[in-house]
């Protein structure tokens, strides 16, 4: 996933962004077990972190599907752009449910 954001920031123009914080990547799976329980993509305000933002992508399992969530799904809405190009820090997780992916990003400065 990171390899997928970090080529997606350079063709911005934007320099590499290193992964962020343990403790918000636990977050970030927590949610994306919760977003497939549910099965929607739903933000989760009780598990933000003070000063961190947050992207949520649902979408078919696919072999690429790093760079589709990246480049497709979150890299064409502002806000996602936004947590993408100028964040400092960035924490994800991904899971696969039922060949449905979850992801969820978070990023701070």
């Amino acid at each position: 996933m990171l390899n997928s954001i970090n080529r997606f920031r350079a063709q911005n123009g934007i320099g590499p962004v290193e992964y962020g914080d343990n403790l918000v990547n636990h977050y970030c799976q927590l949610h994306c077990y919760e977003m497939a329980r549910r099965g929607d993509a739903v933000h989760a305000p009780d598990h933000y972190l003070n000063g961190w933002s947050e992207a949520v992508a649902i979408m078919p399992y696919n072999e690429h599907w790093k760079d589709i969530v990246i480049f497709d799904l979150l890299g064409t809405s502002e806000g996602h752009r936004d947590i993408l190009l100028h964040s400092n820090k960035i924490s994800y997780a991904g899971h696969i449910n039922n060949w449905v992916v979850y992801v969820t990003i978070r990023g701070t400065n």
